[in-house]
């Protein structure tokens, strides 16, 4: 059933996409729809893949699987047989006890998702680099110390999880995919920031959150694709004049309630993000809202949470497209928040 409501999912949200292109195109017909054909014939051939998620059953007929998800299912161990499943594109061993993997693994040379998720895997097989197809792989919350250096050579590879391993307990050169999409490095132990991040010119999502990073270096600017950036729970103390370079930026959090160095410093060209939506600045002791939050067009939701912030500078009432203000555990009350949302508050009582 799970799988049957997922595919339904795709098929409306390519059906919308499809819609949208009508709507901009109605005078080609014709355009439309080979356009709308061309955008479902994946979707139809996703459906007839064969999934399973029983090892006995799927041992029957092993070249016919291509979704195998063996999730939750205790496993101490991966059978050398997987091997016989050369057709598999994607393998979920999600919530497992493992702590190895069979060396036959890299025989799966269609796999393009892997799900290794909390395991207690420690590494990966020497020839996992084999594994050339792989676009998306999950390696969150397992014991893996030493980076793995096989992954520099996976070209496909768009989408890294590494949340949760104590990858910073000794120094190390981290070499990355050059083509990753997303990377989630969170609670990683990282005493630095890992320069090899600054070649990933694909990057739109980065998670760094829940380390000992304390500086980031002016280089970041340079990952003018990022969308969202988490740096929350990190003793930044500043932000390099470059962030401002980052004007694809949607999402921005750095809340810090961990570490008693706060953020001091915003430069003044953190008002350039005009595309940001989100942005998280709670915990920072902050006792005045800074001014280039007022530039932000996009803004939509600011959380400035534990806090020393008493009232909202009247600038903010330009941004028309925020929706809501968080500030639990702060001096901005309830009434100042509800007065801001009413359009006819008057700006006087609630703001400087």
């Amino acid at each position: 059933m799970a799988f049957k409501i997922g595919f339904e999912q795709l098929f409306l949200n390519n059906f919308n996409l499809s819609f949208l292109y009508y709507t901009h195109q109605k005078n080609h017909m014709k355009n439309y729809f080979t356009i709308s054909i061309l955008v479902l014939i994946p979707f139809f051939i996703f459906a007839q893949e064969h999934y399973s998620n029983n090892w006995e059953e799927a041992l029957k007929n092993p070249e016919q699987v291509h979704y195998l998800d063996l999730s939750n299912q205790k496993l101490e161990a991966l059978s050398e047989d997987i091997s016989l499943f050369i057709n598999l594109k994607k393998l979920n061993l999600h919530n497992n006890q493992l702590s190895s993997l069979p060396k036959t693994i890299v025989k799966l040379k269609k796999l393009e998702f892997l799900n290794l998720y909390r395991n207690d895997l420690k590494a990966l097989p020497e020839k996992f680099t084999e594994l050339s197809n792989l676009e998306s792989l999950d390696l969150g919350f397992n014991q893996i110390m030493r980076w793995p250096q096989s992954l520099s050579t996976l070209d496909k590879l768009v989408s890294l999880n590494l949340v949760g391993n104590p990858l910073g307990l000794k120094r190390q050169e981290m070499i990355f995919p050059k083509h990753l999409d997303s990377l989630n490095l969170v609670d990683t132990e990282l005493k630095e920031f890992p320069i090899g991040i600054l070649e990933l010119k694909s990057l739109s999502f980065l998670a760094l959150s829940g380390n000992e990073i304390q500086s980031l270096p002016a280089e970041i600017g340079s990952l003018t694709k990022l969308k969202s950036l988490y740096l929350a729970q990190v003793p930044l103390q500043e932000l390099p004049a470059s962030m401002g370079n980052l004007t694809e930026l949607e999402v921005l959090h750095l809340k810090n309630s961990f570490y008693k160095e706060k953020l001091k410093h915003f430069p003044k060209e953190m008002a350039k993000l005009q595309n940001l939506k989100i942005l998280n600045i709670a915990s920072l002791r902050l006792k005045k809202l800074p001014k280039w939050i007022c530039q932000l067009s996009n803004l939509e939701s600011l959380d400035i949470s534990e806090n020393e912030i008493e009232k909202l500078p009247s600038c903010l009432k330009k941004l028309k497209k925020l929706k809501e203000i968080k500030t639990k555990e702060s001096n901005v009350s309830a009434e100042i928040i509800d007065a801001f949302f009413r359009l006819d508050a008057p700006k006087e009582d609630w703001f400087f």
